[in-house]
């Protein structure tokens, strides 16, 4: 699994590893990573891992986070980044996990499967420029979320079901399935969302890159309820959310 290596002054004085979904970072006792400095804040910063794709989020800290010399809000980290709070510099080292083929959907594979759909709708296969204007599966991984009430569950009280289905660039019409508890979509260092499945219905949640549309309106922070029809902007992309086998429908 990827690591920090935890450098102040120059001098290396430990490392954390990145073996939960969520490292706190921080001057409080009660992070998972304690810098224990006056320009760090209580809670600095947080460092969000799904599967081998490891988020960065400055936490409004007063004196803020920069990775390789650039403030920075949210940011996908890349090996060797050096993350700067205060005196401490944390080198970001990726070591990937082994995912079984059967649970990978690759940023490859999923240009693959699109490539697939838009040329036998189309009869035109896309450019790879096009393919570049595409969103793309970044990861997926089983994992149980607070749902609080949300819309569109199913009315046998199972699991809903829920797409994408795309509005706009290449591969119009084809439809993203969202059978998986968490679906990362977007572009590194452009744009990253995430729609998880709970219990109760789904939400979309932002990671990194520009504030998301949902239905022509900037969301960032919290993530939000996603309803049936509901039209979501990921990397210049339009996407309708349709929830499948719900009773309103």
């Amino acid at each position: 699994m990827s690591k920090l290596l935890v450098y102040l002054d120059g001098n290396l004085v430990g490392e954390q590893r990145l073996d939960r979904e969520r490292i706190m970072i921080g001057r409080k006792p009660d992070n998972d990573l304690q810098l224990a400095h006056d320009a760090v804040s209580g809670n600095h910063a947080a460092i969000v891992t799904i599967r081998n794709d490891s988020f960065l989020e400055d936490l409004d800290s007063t004196n803020g986070t920069k990775v390789n010399g650039k403030s920075i809000k949210k940011c996908l980290l890349r090996d060797g980044d050096e993350i700067k709070l205060a005196r401490h510099v944390l080198k970001y080292v990726f070591e990937p996990l082994e995912i079984k083929p059967e649970d990978d959907t690759s940023v490859s594979d999923a240009r693959h499967h699109l490539e697939n759909l838009a040329q036998s709708a189309n009869d035109t296969p896309p450019t790879h420029k096009d393919l570049k204007q595409t969103p793309t599966f970044l990861s997926a991984m089983p994992q149980t979320l607070p749902g609080g009430n949300l819309p569109g569950r199913a009315a046998s009280g199972e699991m809903p079901l829920a797409g994408l289905q795309i509005l706009s660039g290449v591969g119009v019409g084809t439809e993203i399935d969202l059978s998986r508890t968490m679906t990362t979509l977007g572009k590194p260092g452009i744009q990253v969302a995430v729609i998880t499945r709970h219990p109760e219905g789904y939400t979309l949640g932002h990671l990194e890159g520009s504030a998301l549309l949902l239905n022509g309106t900037a969301i960032d922070g919290e993530p939000h309820a996603l309803e049936n029809r509901d039209i979501v902007e990921i990397a210049g992309i339009k996407l309708e959310f349709c929830l499948k086998g719900i009773s309103s429908l």
